[in-house]
Order: structure tokens, then C-alpha cells, then sequence
């Protein structure tokens, strides 16, 4: 297995050693992640490779193909792998159940040299022959599509080589474009597929080269391993996408990830990788965002709480000097002016007594009055009231 998470020149590429499998020719496989594993499905030969784990499992059927060079490409949608042949069949698999059905497929004139891969803005499998140009699409949600069964035709511009010997077909930048690289024993030519105006551009080629596996990491556009020359060769080649050029080395992003494939092609003016993830001690842009959040939240908590604080303390600053204030100026201006009258009303009373106790019994004037006491009654009883209005107020 090739190893993506370290930089390398394409004259020495750093591999990964696995645990021997079954011995297969020219085996169709496809990777597909179910759950937590990361499949490697055999077919031909029946047997599944758990990357985690590194453990080979045998699949309990005899119903897969056993034809060479057939392609087979998971539905990262259902999870189940499809696997179209020469002969009008599609035969699906589900990993999970290890379960084999087989349903017919139009004549789609391909030789048994064909490639398949996975679509996601049009969630179908995209099908190239190896010696026609067609390109030819497989929608699973309409496979039960009487019609069609879920098969069509696309219409493509610019042009390809008409025989390219066991291509290889792979999506890059979560499908917005196909990258096909194949041989017509001559040379070899890498070809990008825009989905959305369905035309190819052809890039640069290199020597001849065939049989190889290929794979995408952001810009990077990888092939290894394969024939050169009728001789196995372990040499990789690395194709820039962004730059349109084969370079002499392979560039590691920061880190690799199960979905290592950017949104869309960058612009020319910004070539930086594609995989990014935060660094150790670096704290990410979620974490960031949460400590501002409790910072302000603790902030205007903590305003609430003075603001209420301040208020109680200056109400109760208030309330403490009206009280001190009426304390100080004595009882109010009603309460004063209640006691004198009755005080006065007091005085009155006993005066007018004291009057009648000291009226000369010998008067007999009609009019009641008692000449010569008006003017004294009135100076005692102010000075009565006086001393007693002094009084409240001490």
C-alpha cells in the first residue's frame, strides 16, 4: 500500500507492507468505508481486507464474477458495490450481508477492460470503456426504472484516446471532475472529465505505463505500480492538477483524512493544500468560538449583577436619610398642628371654667359676657398654648 501521509519523490515512494492475501491476475477490488472499517473487497478470488484490523475475511459465496478485469465501485449512498460485465449483467454485493444479486443491464458495447467510479453531484457510477469513448452512467436510485434501469448515456466534448488499455478512473474534488489515465501502449496521458460542461481536457504524457492503481490527494494527482515495458514497476507518478504538470515528487498534506478531497478546484492565485486540520496546542476554530461566547456571556452577566447592586445599595441610602430627616425636624406639620388645638380646645375649656367658678353671682347682665376678663382670658390662654406648642416640639 502506498503511503500518502509522508512526502517522497516519485523515484522512491514509500510503501506500506500488508499481510500476504490470496494470489489473484488481475483481481477486480474496491475500497469503500462501512462503519468503522475500511474495506478492501476482492473479487475473483472472495475475500475482504479490513485496513484497520489488517485482516483477510473470506465472503461465504460462489455467485461473484470471476472474469478478469472487471470494475467494481461502492455506493458510498446504500453502501453496496456494483460490478457491471460484458455480458448484460449488473451484479450488486452488500458487505454487510454478504449478499449477491444480479440484475440485467443494457448492451452497452464495452470491452472487458472497462472503469467505473463514483459520481457524487450526479450520485451515479460513471462507466468508460477501454477502447470507445462513451461515457455511460449508472443512477442505482432508478435501477428499478423499467425503462432504463437506471442506465444512460452522456453526451461529452473534446476527445480521448479511442484505445486506452485498462484505464484507470478515479473523482477528484468530491467529484466535480474525472481523472482517467490510461495507455494505447505508446504513451500514457492523463484526461480531466468537468462534470458540469461534460467535456475532457487532456494533460502532458509520459512514458507507457499500464495496470496501475491511481488515487487523488487534494491537487495531487497519484499512479503507481502497474507494467512499463512488460516488466512490473513499483515507480510513481505524481500530476498536478493545478499547475498541469507532472512533477518528480509527491507533497503530504498536514494530515491525512478518510475524506481528503476539496469542495472545489482552487484559482490560480491560491495553490494551498487542499486537507487541512489544526495543529497540536493550536486551538480550532469551534473551540475559539466557544471560549469568546462564555467570555462575553460572563461579561454582561457580571455588568447585570453591579448595575442591580449599585441600584439596592443606592435605594437603600435614600430610604436611610428620609428617615434620618423626619427624626430631625420632629413630629409633621399635621400632627403638630392636631395636639395644639386640642390643646387650645383643652385651655378653652378650662378657662371658661375657671371664668365661671370666679363670675360675681350679683351680675345679672343678659349678655352673659364678663367685662374686663376678654382681654386677660386671651393673653392666658395664648401663652397657655405656647408653652405647650415648645413642649411638643422639645
Amino acid at each position: 500500500m502506498i503511503d500518502l501521509s509522508v512526502s517522497w519523490n516519485t523515484s522512491d515512494p514509500v510503501y506500506k507492507e500488508l499481510p500476504d492475501g490470496p494470489g489473484a491476475f488481475l483481481a477486480t477490488c474496491t475500497m469503500l468505508s462501512s462503519g468503522d472499517e475500511i474495506l478492501v473487497i476482492v473479487f475473483g478470488v472472495g475475500y475482504i481486507f479490513n485496513v484497520r484490523t489488517s485482516s483477510w475475511t473470506i465472503i461465504p459465496t460462489n455467485k461473484l464474477p470471476v472474469a478478469i478485469g472487471l470494475p467494481a465501485t461502492a455506493d458510498p449512498v446504500s453502501g453496496l458495490v456494483y460490478m457491471p460485465t460484458n455480458q448484460q449483467v449488473l451484479i450488486g454485493f452488500d458487505p454487510k450481508t454478504k449478499k449477491v444479486a444480479a440484475t440485467t443491464m443494457p448492451a452497452l458495447n464495452t470491452s472487458v477492460f472497462i472503469s467505473t467510479a463514483w459520481c457524487s453531484p450526479l450520485q451515479s457510477i460513471l462507466l468508460i470503456s477501454g477502447f470507445n469513448e462513451h461515457l455511460y452512467s449508472f443512477k442505482p436510485s432508478q435501477l428499478n426504472d423499467a425503462s432504463s434501469n437506471g442506465w444512460s448515456t452522456l453526451n461529452t466534448k473534446g476527445n480521448i484516446l479511442s484505445s486506452t488499455y485498462a484505464p484507470c478512473f478515479v473523482p477528484a474534488y468530491q467529484g466535480t471532475k474525472m481523472v482517467l489515465f490510461g495507455t494505447n501502449f505508446q504513451k500514457s496521458a492523463v484526461y480531466i472529465l468537468d462534470v458540469a460542461t461534460r467535456s475532457w481536457k487532456v494533460g502532458p504524457s509520459i512514458p507507457e505505463v499500464f495496470l496501475s492503481a491511481c488515487g487523488v490527494s487534494g491537487d495531487q494527482f497519484i499512479v503507481w505500480g502497474g507494467m512499463s515495458n512488460n516488466t512490473a514497476t513499483d515507480r510513481a507518478f505524481v500530476y498536478n492538477m493545478a499547475s498541469e504538470t507532472w512533477t518528480s515528487s509527491y507533497t503530504a498534506p498536514p494530515r491525512i483524512s478518510e475524506t481528503n478531497l476539496p469542495t472545489s478546484p482552487p484559482s490560480p492565485q491560491d495553490r494551498t493544500t487542499d486537507i487541512s486540520t489544526p495543529e497540536s496546542g493550536i486551538t480550532s476554530l469551534s473551540e475559539t468560538s466557544l471560549v469568546i461566547i462564555i467570555v462575553v456571556f460572563t461579561c454582561v452577566l457580571l455588568v447585570i449583577m453591579l448595575t442591580g447592586i449599585f441600584v439596592f445599595l443606592r435605594r437603600t441610602k435614600r430610604s436611610n436619610l428620609s428617615s434620618l430627616h423626619t427624626n430631625s425636624n420632629g413630629p409633621s406639620s399635621d400632627s403638630l398642628e392636631t395636639k395644639v388645638n386640642n390643646v387650645e380646645q383643652n385651655h378653652i375649656l378650662y378657662s371658661s371654667r375657671t371664668l365661671t367658678h370666679s363670675r360675681d353671682p350679683i351680675d345679672t347682665s343678659s349678655s352673659g359676657e364678663l367685662p374686663g376678663y376678654e382681654e386677660e382670658d386671651s393673653i392666658e390662654r395664648k401663652r397657655y398654648v405656647l408653652n405647650h406648642t415648645s413642649r411638643l416640639q422639645q
